[in-house]
């Protein structure tokens, strides 16, 4: 099983994460209520309440993995960063714990492909990250290369550069009859 350095701050390959949940496992996610507060609804928001809905919905014994964490886009982390009560006070959802972005203690790691938040979208995953495989396909057009004698480069004192690879994801549980790794928060429609 591979598995992803403690550090990593970004992680990708999520685009189908939740579809993998719901058809793999058949997860029912956790569906938002909203910022009341903010004048939200489930559908456009989401607020502390449903933070806590799912947090309470991961199972306590995944919780205590090292590699637990949030996963969010930018753009929802950012949301949640704005969020304020009703007399304007910060809510202090997101706290940062030496640089590195907590909600109730639990990392927050960055996925640039997940959705933002919108009617049907899934823009969080809370879950344990020792049961996500990614796998990094290696072939000939994988890694970085340098071109030095293409037409226009070299007489112009120019290079060209070429960096690709290719990754792909997996969950790795498959016990239906057990609770389930991962929770998806997901506005509703």
């Amino acid at each position: 099983m591979l598995h992803l350095p403690q550090s990593f701050p970004y992680l990708d390959g999520f685009q189908h994460l939740a579809l993998c949940l719901v058809q793999a496992l058949g997860l029912v996610p956790v569906v938002a209520s909203g910022n009341v507060l903010g004048g939200g609804n489930g559908a456009n928001s989401l607020g502390v309440a449903d933070f806590v809905a799912a947090y309470a919905a991961l199972n306590s014994a995944y919780l205590q993995s090292p590699k637990v964490a949030w996963a969010m886009s930018h753009t929802t982390l950012a949301y949640l960063l704005g969020l304020v009560s009703t007399t304007g006070q910060p809510m202090n959802l997101v706290q940062y714990v030496d640089g590195q972005a907590t909600i109730f203690g639990v990392p927050v790691k960055i996925a640039p492909s997940m959705d933002s938040i919108g009617a049907s979208q899934t823009p969080v995953v809370l879950g344990a990250f020792d049961y996500w495989c990614t796998r990094l396909v290696v072939d000939s057009t994988s890694g970085i290369a340098i071109y030095r004698e293409a037409p226009g480069l070299i007489e112009n004192g120019n290079i060209g550069m070429r960096a690709f690879i290719r990754a792909d994801g997996c969950v790795l549980y498959s016990d239906t009859g057990s609770p389930a790794p991962f929770v998806m928060l997901q506005n509703c429609s």
